[in-house]
Parts: C-alpha cells; sequence; structure tokens
C-alpha cells in the first residue's frame, strides 16, 4: 500500500497501533511487525461523557461493566 511505502523502502520506521497494520497489509507489502513489550507503549484509554446521570442504561451499564473490569 502507497501509505506505508518510506517504511518498504526503508526510510522510515513507525510505531503503529496493531491494528492499523491488518495482516493483508503486513503480508502484501512486506512489513515486518515487532511487538513493543515496553511500560512506554501501554495504551490508556479514558471514557468521556458530558452528564453521566443523563446517559440510557444501557449506555450506564456499558460504562459499569468496562471500569469495572479495569
Amino acid at each position: 500500500m502507497r501509505r506505508y511505502r518510506f517504511i518498504q523502502v526503508g526510510l522510515a520506521v513507525a510505531a503503529l497501533p496493531y491494528q492499523a497494520v491488518n495482516p493483508l497489509v503486513r503480508e502484501q507489502d512486506g512489513l515486518a511487525v515487532i511487538p513493543l513489550a515496553e511500560t512506554w507503549a501501554e495504551r490508556h484509554f479514558v471514557i468521556c461523557v458530558c452528564d453521566r446521570a443523563a446517559l440510557t442504561l444501557p449506555t450506564s451499564r456499558l460504562i459499569e461493566h468496562l471500569m469495572a473490569t479495569c
């Protein structure tokens, strides 16, 4: 794929989310995927809402579930 051209020709490296480089692109373009096992590479997510009290019941339950699994 054209978007990975600089990496393909050896002019660049990139730190990308694993999901951003799907298996077909890796195979077709010959990209090597090297997993990062460093603490700085961990991703942290947050949930943002305007008014938690105004959320629908399913949304509230989803947020509660996500918070309980962290």
